[in-house]
């Protein structure tokens, strides 16, 4: 079984990536894994076209699972995209269905506002 890890390191990030990109050629219907997948990526690369391309994937699957609103919004919220991250974010909580799906959301949405507050680095 897969499990993710907030403190995975880069070994087990490209174990799952892996794992989760042979699961989607083997059932391209697996929105699930296209949700758990688009977070691996953007765990591995912030900027990763793929992780945006495997969030929408899942949300195109499944629009309805609040979960998979909220795998796309930690995408954006790792390329700096605040703005996509909360509509994201709004869109797993109007879809809601369990007051756990509502504590996820209001976590996520936790995370974007503290990382919006924080002075841009400097190049």
């Amino acid at each position: 079984m897969l499990e993710w890890r907030p403190d995975a390191d880069r070994d087990a990030l490209l174990l799952l990536d892996r794992h989760l990109t042979r699961a989607v050629e083997l059932n391209d219907h697996l929105a699930p894994a296209y949700a758990y997948l688009a977070e691996v990526k953007a765990a591995l690369d912030p900027h990763a076209e793929t992780a945006v391309a495997a969030a929408r994937q899942a949300i195109a699957l499944d629009g309805k699972e609040p979960a998979h609103h909220l795998a796309a919004a930690r995408v954006w919220l790792g390329r700096g995209n605040y703005d996509d991250a909360r509509r994201e974010v709004q869109t797993a909580l109007d879809l809601a269905r369990t007051a756990r799906d509502r504590e996820a959301a209001t976590e996520v949405l936790k995370a974007i506002d503290a990382a919006a507050k924080r002075p841009a680095a400097l190049g």
